[in-house]
């Protein structure tokens, strides 16, 4: 059977890209993006085979970091980060490995 792998995009009324996920066999996997507006990205995630697995990262709309950690099975992993508006760190925390 084929990999079935797809694509999911969503666009903006001007053509701009504003989501893009990758699918395997109807699963994310791969690559997840979210722009809250064209051209500002808000959110990169990585899945395998449905769940949270790698890097996460999320920013503010002025692109500032938002959110920094990594995802393990669908569970946050090792030292995660949240960040005020200005980018500096309001807390952290160590979820410890997977």
């Amino acid at each position: 059977m084929a990999d079935q792998n797809k694509v999911k995009e969503l666009f903006h009324s001007t053509g701009e890209l504003l989501y893009r996920l990758e699918l395997k066999c109807g699963l994310p996997h791969g690559l997840e993006e979210t722009w809250a507006q064209p051209g500002i990205l808000t959110q990169r995630a990585h899945f395998h085979e449905g769940q949270l697995h790698g890097s996460y990262e999320s920013w503010w709309s002025n692109g500032k970091p938002k959110e920094r950690g990594a995802y393990a099975s669908g569970r946050k992993v090792g030292v995660y980060f949240w960040y005020d508006t200005s980018g500096n760190v309001l807390s952290q925390h160590d979820f410890g490995v997977a």
